[in-house]
């Protein structure tokens, strides 16, 4: 129940800051997308359906306040949530952080 509420906390967080700063900023012509960036982190570190769950319920997010047809991202971070949920017993993210550290 933890995990849930803090995922749904942090999908609100991102998606308001997105919504309301970042359209707002443009580096060079890029928006950062740190909805699709916690979906990849989630995926990567609890798996397949983590992932799916997390990337379905911020695509749908996304749909109802962009101008995307309805289900557009949905079905896009939903897929990459589980390309992203295979690699989960391939990648150690707390390794990659802590050889940063050391470099």
């Amino acid at each position: 129940m933890r995990n849930f509420i803090t995922s749904v906390l942090f999908i609100l967080s991102f998606l308001f800051f997105e919504t309301s700063i970042l359209s707002n900023v443009s580096f060079l012509p890029v928006i950062p997308d740190f909805l699709l960036l916690f979906t990849v982190y989630v995926s990567i570190q609890k798996g397949c359906l983590q992932g799916e769950t997390i990337g379905f319920s911020s695509g749908l997010l996304i749909d109802f306040v962009s101008s995307a047809p309805l289900g557009f991202n949905a079905l896009l971070r939903t897929i990459i949530g589980f390309i992203c949920g295979l690699f989960h017993l391939t990648i150690i993210i707390f390794f990659i952080i802590m050889m940063q550290k050391v470099i």
